[in-house]
C-alpha cells in the first residue's frame, strides 16, 4: 500500500538548469500538488543554485490557479479546507524558523498558489512541512554545498517515494542512484 511520500529532486552543477526547472515546477505543480510523488524538497548545488531558483520561480509563476474547467487554469482546488489550512500551517512554521517564501504563500477559499520557500539544510529536520503529509504545492529549496550534501538533503525525510536527479556527469548520478533512500530514480 502506497499512502504518501515526501519526494526529493536533486539538480547537480552539471545539469541542463532550463530542463530541470521545468520539470520540477511541473513535480511541484501537477494536480495541485496533491500527488504522493509530488516534488517536496529541492537539493541544488550552489554553484547553480542562484540561476536554477530564478528559472525555477519563472516557471512556476506559468501556473495559473483557479476553476481548472476553464483552460485557461492550470490549478485547481485543494481536496478539503483542512489541507489548505495544512499548507498554511506548514509555510508560517518554515517561515518563523528561518525560511524565506520566494514565491506563492496565499490562499484564495481551498486554492492554494504553489509556494517556493528556501531554507537551510540544519533547520529540515524541524519543519512541519518535511515531517507531516502536506498534500499541496508546496516544495522547500535548499543550497547544498556539493553532490555529496545535496544527496544527504534528499535523504532528510523517511517517505520518499521517487527522486528526481538532474546532472550529466554519470559519477555523480550513479552515486545518488545508489544513495538515494527511495524506491526509484527518474
Amino acid at each position: 500500500m502506497e499512502l504518501s511520500g515526501k519526494d526529493p529532486a536533486i539538480v547537480f552543477s552539471d545539469a541542463d538548469i532550463e530542463l530541470a526547472a521545468k520539470r520540477i515546477a511541473k513535480g511541484v505543480v501537477s494536480f495541485s500538488g496533491q500527488r504522493c510523488d509530488a516534488i517536496r524538497i529541492i537539493a541544488v548545488e550552489e554553484t547553480v543554485y542562484d540561476e536554477f531558483k530564478e528559472k525555477l520561480i519563472k516557471e512556476i509563476k506559468k501556473y495559473k490557479l483557479g476553476d481548472t474547467r476553464d483552460k485557461s487554469n492550470d490549478l485547481g482546488p485543494l481536496i478539503t479546507e483542512e489541507a489548505v489550512i495544512k499548507i498554511e500551517n506548514a509555510i508560517k512554521d518554515a517561515v518563523a524558523k528561518g525560511g524565506r517564501i520566494l514565491v506563492g504563500g496565499n490562499r484564495r477559499a481551498n486554492y492554494h498558489e504553489v509556494t517556493l520557500i528556501e531554507t537551510q539544510k540544519e533547520i529540515l529536520h524541524d519543519l512541519k512541512a518535511i515531517n507531516e503529509d502536506i498534500f499541496g504545492p508546496l516544495t522547500l529549496i535548499v543550497k547544498a554545498r556539493n553532490s555529496d550534501e545535496a544527496i544527504e538533503i534528499a535523504n532528510i525525510t523517511p517517505y520518499g517515494l521517487d527522486a528526481s536527479v538532474f546532472g550529466y556527469d554519470d559519477a555523480k548520478v550513479r552515486k545518488a542512484i545508489r544513495y538515494l533512500e527511495v524506491g526509484s530514480v527518474l
